[in-house]
C-alpha cells in the first residue's frame, strides 16, 4: 500500500513508538526504515512495518541534536551536539531512534525521540522537504 501525506486532510497515520532502524539518503529522497507506523481506522490500531520517504530533500538542511542527558528529566541540566544529518548517517546509523513526538509544517518535519543503544538518550530530528512525505506500508501485523 502507498500513502502520501497530504497537508489538508487529516493523517491516520502515527509514528509515534516507531523506531527509526535505518535512515538512508539517495537521489534527494530521505528514507526511514522503521519498524512499525500505526494506522487508526475504525477505533482500531493496525501496525505495518514501513518505509516512510521524503522526497527532494537538501541533505545539508537537516540536521540531528544529540543530548547529553534526557531532555524529558528536568531536573539536569543538558547540552547537545547538533549535527547535519548526513554525518550523522556515516558515523551514528547503527543507532535506533525512537519516535516520541512528531510535529509536520509545510516543509519541516520534527522529530523528538530517544536514541537506542547509546549513552547519548535524546535527540531531535529536523528534516527540511520541499516535496512530500511518502508512507510505503508493508503487510500489517
Amino acid at each position: 500500500m502507498r500513502y502520501i501525506r497530504q497537508y489538508k486532510t487529516n493523517i491516520p497515520f502515527s509514528l509515534h513508538d516507531s523506531r527509526i532502524q535505518k535512515i538512508i539518503y539517495q537521489d534527494t529522497n530521505l528514507i526511514f526504515k522503521v519498524d512499525k507506523v500505526f494506522e487508526y481506522k475504525d477505533d482500531k490500531e493496525i501496525m505495518y512495518p514501513a518505509d516512510i520517504i521524503f522526497t527532494n530533500v537538501d541533505i545539508s538542511d537537516c540536521k540531528i541534536l544529540i543530548f547529553d542527558n534526557s531532555i524529558y528529566n528536568n531536573r539536569k541540566k543538558v547540552s547537545a551536539s547538533n549535527l547535519t544529518l548526513d554525518i550523522f548517517i556515516k558515523q551514528y546509523n547503527n543507532l535506533e531512534f525512537e519516535i516520541i513526538t512528531e510535529t509536520y509544517n509545510i516543509y519541516d518535519k520534527i522529530f523528538i525521540g530517544e536514541l537506542k543503544k547509546s549513552n547519548n538518550p535524546s535527540a531531535i530530528i529536523s528534516i527540511w522537504s520541499m516535496g512530500e512525505m511518502i508512507y510505503e506500508l508493508g503487510n500489517a501485523f
